[in-house]
């Protein structure tokens, strides 16, 4: 697991106490890699046998899907990749899933997307992934907003509306059903409430990418007025079986 930095990252744990349920003499170690160390960093894994696979957060996704010799669907789809493999004959796989996560995320809820609208806070890696998916899924409005406002450009070239931070009741233009954090920090208490409160919709779904172990009164707090609060630790779970199919299993890409 590469990245930088790496502290707070679910999916070695998550492996490692899978590797040890089924005996497997394997491990998902955590290494900090900076950007300037990467090149290296990457060269290496093609030559050490002791590397079955990788998987990155912040900030690498792009480079590992430059470095990839074969890119999965969703990779190809966004240019970018969170996982790597070694395949069959020798060449370097890689697939990007945090759509998937964001997918079984919803599926979780019981949501239809279809109709909905969904509003996304950063639009890094994961907000760009979440933001196809969610099309995917079939919301036909897609707000996107980053704290860089260089970035609006890239989010109205994508095909979605500039949104900052502002979300408005049913019937109205700045209306949405589901709000997703793809940023680092996890959202403040009092913006999901706020979220929530604000919506005057029983039907929103928070989805806070950065969170983990949320708060029990916070949970039963904004699901008095939310339908959903799903924390980064849901996310990450929603992940781990796609990565271990991916990473472990060898499934095919599609």
């Amino acid at each position: 697991m590469i990245g930088h930095p790496v502290a707070g990252v679910k999916s070695p744990a998550l492996f490692n106490a899978r590797f040890a349920s089924l005996g497997l003499p394997m491990r998902m170690e955590t290494v900090d890699v900076p950007p300037e160390r990467l090149a290296d960093y990457l060269a290496a894994f093609r030559d050490d046998p002791a590397l079955a696979g990788l998987v990155s957060t912040a900030p690498h996704k792009a480079a590992l899907a430059d470095f990839a010799d074969r890119l999965g669907p969703s990779a190809q789809r966004l240019g970018l990749a969170n996982a790597l493999r070694l395949g069959d004959d020798g060449a370097i796989e890689g697939e990007m899933f945090d759509g998937h996560a964001f997918r079984a995320c919803i599926a979780q809820t019981g949501m239809d997307l279809r109709g909905k609208a969904v509003g996304i806070i950063g639009f890094g890696a994961a907000g760009r992934a979440c933001a196809i998916a969610a099309e995917d899924l079939g919301a036909t409005r897609i707000f996107a907003c980053d704290t860089n406002r260089g970035m609006r450009a890239h989010i109205e070239a994508a095909g979605y509306r500039w949104w900052w931070s502002h979300i408005g009741p049913p019937g109205t233009e700045h209306a949405v059903d589901v709000v997703v954090n793809a940023t680092p920090s996890p959202l403040e208490e009092a913006t999901v409430r706020w979220l929530c409160t604000v919506s005057s919709s029983p039907v929103l779904t928070v989805l806070d990418l950065a969170a983990s172990g949320t708060g029990s009164s916070l949970v039963q707090e904004a699901n008095g007025v939310c339908a959903h609060l799903i924390d980064g630790g849901r996310f990450a779970a929603a992940q781990f079986g796609a990565l271990w199919a991916f990473l472990v299993d060898g499934t095919k890409m599609d």
